[in-house]
């Protein structure tokens, strides 16, 4: 059988002040009419404005990236001013998405472009994996690939959309 609940007394605090005025005037008050208005008083409440969303980042017609990567050597060191231009656009925009390109060389025989092709796309892996750690969510990257003839190293653009 479930045991009864025993609850200890609430403290009484003695030497607690009492507010005088109001325990004074009270009765004063309630006698008198100055208490409640003889008609009700019909005031319009306030209105609560809704809450704002963070803006949207702008998109340009011909957008230019927010970060251009160049992996024209095997240690590029491109993870600072990564996180430097995202927690700036985040701290902006904290819906901001981001859409990184990986680009490589179209000029070339078939093996040589599917080769840049794969690097390229590890070094889009790189770009994401950085962006994960600054804390950017999946589903703020959007990923794509492409060739271009005007690109002679492999690149990866960093967009807001």
């Amino acid at each position: 059988q479930p045991q009864p609940i025993a609850y200890a007394p609430a403290p009484v605090l003695e030497d607690m002040p009492m507010p005088e005025t109001f325990i004074e005037d009270a009765p004063e008050a309630m006698a008198s009419d100055d208490m409640f208005p003889e008609e009700p008083v019909m005031e319009p409440m306030p209105v609560v404005a809704e809450p704002t969303p963070a803006p949207a980042a702008p998109v340009a017609q011909d957008p230019r990236p927010l970060v251009k990567i160049r992996f024209d050597r095997s240690d590029v060191d491109f993870e600072q001013p990564l996180y430097m231009a995202v927690n700036e656009v985040l701290n902006r925009y904290p819906d901001a998405s981001f859409n990184v390109v990986a680009l490589h060389s179209s000029i070339g025989g078939a093996a040589e472009t599917a080769i840049e092709s794969t690097r390229s796309r590890r070094n889009a892996q790189k770009v994401i994996r950085t962006l994960s750690q600054i804390g950017v969510s999946e589903g703020q990257i959007g990923v794509s690939y492409d060739q271009s003839p005007d690109v002679d190293a492999n690149e990866v653009h960093v967009y807001i959309y």
